[in-house]
């Protein structure tokens, strides 16, 4: 308004102002200090504050990007209760297309304060808080809300505004997992869209029961729902709707485990950077996220997280910044990176501190699992009861079957077998009502672990398989395998197992990194045990050689706990100390000396012991070979010989070709 004035007034007058100390001018003019702006304010008649307040409100309203909050603020103190209400409602949804739920709220019950009868208006204001109040995760507030929206709307009858706020309770009762009553609901506003011939409406049902029929385990038949929404996206043209409906299809798909999942996702994500709406990528990349997460692919999720955070800093989103950072927090403990995971899960906290939504439930959940398996059980006891207290509020089913699998994993942990068990049984039934498939699967390898830890290998052998039916993630099937062979072998069935391991043992060596590991190359030890000495040998010593690699990622503290408190990981211990140290392996034989003379009899390290298992644990089998190799050749050298290619392949059990690659790759001179 100053500078307005500084426009149409003489300058003589702000000069006078700037010399008695009233006015600073920089590149605008302001006030000096803030108690002289009160005191001027002060001193005006409220007749005049209410002329300079509308004033400052029109001027905003000039503005190219009108900050809509600052006119809602001056309009009520003008006294200017109607336009007031309409800057709220704009300033709402301005603060809704930013995600900033908590000033959408703030917004529209400063309007709803000056409202007082039944209108469009009143309902819209309604419509937005609801829909603010579901994303924020306060359930019964927003089921209150849209109630009195639908209430409003059939009292004006807005036949329009009252679909979508059936659509909009169906919703909130999807995510309270209030099933019948979101099936009534949304069949209330499909009727209504389909007698309003709106389109894009009537898609929104459809992905709507897409996601409830998911959630009731019949994901089939809401394969159908979901086409049906792309079909009326296409024909409405709405390309930012159809990239939404694209990456429902892709979330589907993936928890069908089919592949066609990475085709949908693409598609979502191509319409998105077309539209140039970050919005949408954000949202089709972190679904891509959640499937390579899903799938255990570690590092293609981190990455695919990481541009979804770039996105959400640049955008200020502090809602989608927080779930991402969490997304990080869970791929880091997924894959045993746990001082990443907390690290990321604290920023995930700080960033959601003033929002109460269901992604602080999964925070406090992955902080008590990364404790739990640091052996810290007291910190992650307090996690879990934060965690109990959010899932209380929000209702969620997927939250509180997800809040048992972490009670079940701290009773495992701790060695309470019986306790562990109990809450993996309700774990799994939940997991099945629901049908998200992977989430099957890693019930089933916890429990089916903990079974055969309690001796009940019948049980273990049941979960397992029932694992094995839900083959949405192929890297989950090949955990259940050895823990289902290990069952078999105890129970007497050991062709079977032996089947088991035989396809098994080298999809496991391709797996470098997984929380699971450990356990599981100790159940193949398991399985193995009874007829193979050194294959026990050497899977006991990647399960050993494996959690000394993932020790590395727990504060030095924590370190002792987890190798020898944390109870699953203590048997691995005990059994490889029982087992002592791998024996070393040596061959003599005479080789072809340097100078050409008569043979030289040298002494090859064929096996070096724990330090070829540490090599092959770390970084696999055909890096190992190559490691053995460049050892061989040194020792020759060392001990005045040469190797030749026939040798080094007899040596080591290779053919000649292999040995001729494999030098290649390591870019040495051929000896022969």
């Amino acid at each position: 308004l100053i500078e307005k004035l500084a426009q149409t007034h003489s300058p003589r007058v702000f000069h006078e102002l700037v010399r008695h100390g009233f006015l600073i001018q920089e590149e605008r003019y302001r006030f000096s200090h803030a108690l002289v702006r009160d005191a001027i304010y002060e001193g005006l008649s409220p007749q005049k504050r209410r002329q300079l307040h509308t004033q400052i409100a029109q001027l905003l309203r000039t503005l190219d990007e009108v900050p809509w909050s600052q006119v809602a603020w001056h309009l009520q103190k003008a006294g200017q209760t109607a336009p007031a209400v309409h800057a709220h409602l704009q300033a709402a949804r301005q603060a809704m297309r930013v995600m900033a739920c908590e000033q959408v709220v703030l917004h529209t019950d400063n309007a709803l304060a000056l409202i007082q009868t039944p209108d469009p208006t009143l309902c819209d204001l309604l419509l937005l808080r609801g829909e603010a109040l579901m994303i924020l995760g306060r359930t019964a507030e927003a089921r209150r809300t849209l109630a009195h929206a639908i209430h409003i709307a059939r009292c004006i009858g807005n036949w329009g505004r009252l679909a979508r706020a059936c659509l909009m309770a169906s919703h909130v009762a999807v995510r309270g997992s209030r099933y019948t009553q979101a099936l009534r609901l949304l069949h209330r506003a499909r009727t209504l869209y389909e007698k309003e011939k709106e389109t894009e409406g009537l898609a929104r049902t459809h992905l709507l029961e897409s996601e409830l029929l998911a959630r009731m385990g019949r994901l089939e038949a809401g394969l159908h729902h979901i086409h049906l929404a792309i079909d009326l996206f296409e024909k409405g043209d709405n390309r930012a709707e159809l990239a939404r409906a694209y990456a429902r299809l892709g979330l589907v798909l993936g928890r069908m485990g089919r592949d066609e999942a990475d085709v949908a996702y693409e598609h979502a994500i191509e319409i998105a950077r077309n539209l140039n709406d970050n919005y949408v990528l954000g949202a089709a990349l972190n679904g891509m996220g959640l499937l390579a997460l899903s799938r255990r692919e570690f590092k293609r999720a981190a990455n695919i997280f990481s541009e979804v955070l770039a996105i959400a800093e640049r955008l200020g989103d502090t809602q989608n910044l927080s779930v991402t950072l969490l997304n990080l927090a869970a791929t880091a403990a997924n894959a045993g990176h746990w001082s990443e995971a907390v690290l990321r899960a604290e920023e995930a906290l700080k960033a959601s501190r003033h929002l109460r939504t269901p992604s602080q439930t999964h925070i406090f959940l992955v902080l008590a699992a990364v404790y739990s398996v640091w052996g810290q059980f007291a910190l992650a006891e307090e996690q879990i009861e934060a965690a109990r207290k959010l899932v209380r509020q929000t209702g969620s089913e997927i939250l509180r079957a997800q809040l048992w699998e972490q009670y079940c994993t701290l009773a495992r942990h701790r060695g309470n077998l019986a306790e562990a068990i109990e809450w993996g049984e309700r774990t799994l039934e939940a997991m099945l009502r629901i049908g998200q498939g992977y989430k099957v699967q890693e019930t089933a390898l916890l429990l089916s672990h903990i079974l055969l830890l309690a001796g009940q290998f019948d049980r273990a052998i049941e979960v397992a398989r029932k694992g094995l039916e839900h083959a949405t993630c192929k890297v989950f099937a090949t955990f259940l395998r050895p823990i289902l062979a290990a069952a078999l072998t105890h129970t007497g069935q050991v062709d079977q197992a032996q089947g088991y391991i035989h396809h098994t043992w080298a999809q496991l060596e391709r797996v470098t990194e997984d929380e699971y590991l450990p356990i599981v190359w100790a159940a193949l030890a398991e399985a193995v045990r009874p007829y193979d000495e050194e294959a026990y040998r050497r899977a006991l010593a990647r399960a050993y050689t494996t959690l000394q690699l993932q020790c590395r990622h727990v504060p030095e503290p924590h370190q002792h706990a987890f190798l020898e408190v944390v109870y699953p990981h203590r048997l691995i211990t005990l059994a490889w100390l029982e087992l002592g140290p791998r024996p070393v392996e040596r061959l003599r034989l005479a080789l072809p000396s340097l100078n050409g003379r008569s043979p030289v009899n040298v002494i090859w390290t064929i096996d070096a012991g724990d330090e070829d298992a540490i090599i092959e644990a770390q970084y696999g089998p055909v890096a190992l070979r190559r490691h053995r190799l460049k050892r061989l050749l040194r020792e020759a050298r060392a001990q005045g010989a040469r190797a030749t290619h026939r040798t080094l392949a007899e040596a080591l059990g290779i053919s000649v070709p292999t040995v001729r690659r494999d030098l290649a790759t390591l870019n040495m001179e051929d000896d022969e």
